[in-house]
């Protein structure tokens, strides 16, 4: 099957007529990509197609609240004239012939009521057979209960990993899929034929009890099929209740919800960290007022000690003279150096002679002029103890006081940031509204889904009873020839459908742990995390096993995972199908992170199928993710909407190049 166009006519946001080319000329480039922002129209593009080929049986269809019409007109673009129209065309290989199929589904308001018509035509001419028939045929394509396999949204394909969903899921894909339900069919039949010939042989006693039976049967399956209907009816109303559930919390987290929690705490030390700030300030204050400025005259201090160190070397005349000798020496050669003249020189030298004798003539106290020794002491104690012992702290101080500034002006900002008490209260009693849906229809679901299961009970033991009394009249009539040969030959063609199903599903079954665990390595980024995967052929159940052959639980997955591993299902009953499909994705990188969506984008997109449409946002392929299927690409489309006029145009090209390319 090869879509080729879809044509929308004043459906939901698609107001007036819009065509699709969907066609994959080239076999390297299979990915049709469509974006649009929210809202703009992707989801009713992936329904649309969907109800063109099932109508009412289409998944949204069935999971609508209302009534088909209801639904049919709930998809009528507001104020456009006339009615609404889906036409999808598509190409179909029958044998060796291959047939181009256009399906067009109109429908228009009449009074309270919607008409809807159906038109069928195979290679360009109308048929009216199949038009009316169109229920049964389209089955031939893709049956309607498996569509969700190739035709998803992935925010929801994760659920295909369930592991109380996973089982039934796949018996369907194998049984339906795969061929196995004509062999289920086949047995049923054969079943219904032996209790008929059995009853019509019956006396007229026995034949009346099995009416009864088969009357109840009748009851019951009734009963059942309402109940899964019903269950039915509740599993996308959960879905949005949950994902709504999901957007609340988000909405928290992201507008400061996250620190609600600890916003007490945040306050708590808001106070401490101030009154810490307050008590550094009035440290440092104490520590001015006191010995701390005279750091600022530290090389002075210096110096005074400096030189009464000297004057304590030279403190005998006789020490003096040498070191003033010395120094006039050094002062006389410098000054011839700069070329003073002799006489100059001389009367210098005259100067400093004079000087020297000044200096060494002793003093009353006879010895030289020097700094008093409590002073000097004083000064010596001031800078190696006191004024060390300040700074030090002092900087100590300091550093904390940065420290503390710098933490209180982060807490200061995240208090800021947290949502005002009464937004808060409004986001919190908001997502407890949605909790308590959720729960509600929880509740629902499982009652519903126990309702299933009593029916299911039911209906075993009212066959169970019809068996009993069948095998009674049966064994009543084992002495009519042509019956006991009937029954005997037709028990033997049960065994050899029942073993015929059973090595069927078991040959399928491992194909299918071959083509998953391949495509779940090749999409995982975790190597090795999966060793094997093993499907039981009774119940489909699936089992992972991990590198050390130990037994992987499902629900122990991180969601990407689950979502890949889903995804992996999906392509290898496709492959094992053999059936050419196109694959259908709406938003397809929901719950993967960024090494998943590598994968995801280009292992999977380019291999998984001959034709894969993909609907995108400009969060999900854009960026390095764009440039990564970018090479697979056939065909861009954007979904451009107009605020103006509520509606959506389609028109050639992606998002803007700024906006694809951005990381």
């Amino acid at each position: 099957m090869h879509i080729e166009t879809i044509q929308l006519e004043n459906v939901g946001v698609f107001a007036g007529v819009q065509s699709i080319d969907l066609r994959v000329t080239d076999a390297r480039r299979p990915v049709v990509l469509i974006g649009g922002l929210n809202g703009c129209g992707k989801t009713t593009l992936l329904e649309s197609i969907l109800l063109a080929l099932y109508g009412k049986l289409s998944p949204a269809a069935r999971n609508s609240r209302s009534s088909y019409d209801s639904y049919l007109e709930s998809l009528m673009t507001t104020g456009a004239d006339g009615g609404s129209a889906v036409e999808l065309a598509f190409r179909v290989h029958e044998g060796a012939v291959e047939h181009r199929y256009v399906v067009r589904r109109s429908w228009i308001k009449t009074g309270n009521r919607i008409r809807e018509d159906l038109e069928v035509q195979v290679d360009g001419c109308y048929d009216e057979l199949l038009s009316s028939n169109w229920a049964e045929a389209v089955d031939r394509f893709l049956p309607q209960r498996l569509a969700g396999l190739f035709f998803f949204d992935g925010e929801k394909i994760a659920k295909l990993a369930d592991p109380k969903q996973a089982p039934k899921l796949l018996q369907t894909a194998i049984h339906s899929l795969l061929g196995v339900e004509l062999v289920d069919q086949l047995e049923a039949d054969l079943t219904v034929l032996i209790r008929r010939k059995s009853k019509d042989l019956a006396p007229e006693v026995d034949r009346s009890a099995l009416d009864i039976l088969e009357k109840r049967i009748t009851e019951v399956e009734t009963d059942r099929l309402a109940a899964r209907q019903e269950l039915a009816a509740v599993v996308d109303p959960l879905e949005r209740l949950r994902q709504s559930v999901e957007h609340a919390e988000e909405d928290l987290r992201e507008r400061g919800g996250d620190f609600a929690g600890q916003r007490q705490g945040l306050v708590l030390e808001r106070g401490r960290l101030e009154q810490r700030t307050s008590e550094i300030r009035t440290e440092l204050r104490d520590l001015a007022a006191g010995p701390l400025p005279l750091s600022l005259v530290r090389p002075h201090l210096d110096s005074i000690i400096s030189r009464v160190s000297e004057q304590a070397q030279i403190g005998d005349p006789q020490a003096l003279a040498i070191w003033l000798a010395t120094r006039d020496q050094r002062v006389i050669r410098e000054m011839r150096q700069i070329g003073l003249d002799d006489q100059s020189l001389q009367a210098i030298e005259d100067l400093l002679a004079a000087d020297r004798a000044l200096a060494c003539e002793p003093t009353d106290s006879g010895g030289p002029r020097e700094v008093p020794r409590p002073c000097v002491d004083r000064i010596r104690t001031l800078i190696s103890g006191v004024l060390d012992a300040a700074v030090a702290h002092a900087r100590r101080l300091v550093d904390e006081l940065e420290t503390s500034t710098l933490r209180l002006n982060e807490v200061e900002r995240l208090l800021t940031a947290m949502p005002s008490e009464e937004d808060l209260a409004g986001m919190v009693a908001h997502l407890q509204r949605a909790e308590e849906g959720y729960r509600n229809k929880q509740r629902e679901h499982d009652a519903r889904e126990a309702q299933l299961q009593a029916a299911d009970r039911g209906l075993e033991i009212v066959k169970a009873r019809y068996d009993r009394e069948w095998k009674s009249s049966r064994s009543e009539q084992l002495g009519q020839g042509d019956l006991t040969r009937f029954l005997r030959h037709t028990d033997k063609a049960q065994g050899i459908i029942r073993a015929f199903r059973t090595r069927l599903v078991a040959r399928h079954s491992q194909r299918l742990e071959e083509l998953i665990l391949e495509g779940y390595h090749l999409l995982l980024r975790k190597d090795g995390l999966i060793r094997e995967i093993n499907i039981d052929p009774d119940t489909c159940k699936i089992e992972l096993r991990g590198r050390h052959d130990q037994v992987l639980d499902l629900d122990r997955l991180s969601a990407g995972e689950r979502q890949l591993l889903a995804t992996a299902m999906l392509w290898g009953l496709a492959r094992a199908a053999g059936r050419p499909l196109p694959v259908i994705i709406d938003t397809p990188l929901a719950r993967l992170d960024s090494a998943h969506k590598t994968h995801f984008v280009q292992r999977y997109l380019p291999q998984a199928s001959h034709q894969v449409l993909v609907l995108s946002t400009d969060s999900e392929i854009h960026g390095e993710y764009y440039d990564g299927v970018k090479f697979a690409i056939s065909r861009e489309y954007m979904l451009e909407h107009d605020d103006a006029t509520g509606s959506t145009q389609v028109v050639p090209g992606y998002f803007q190049k700024e906006t694809a390319h951005a990381t």
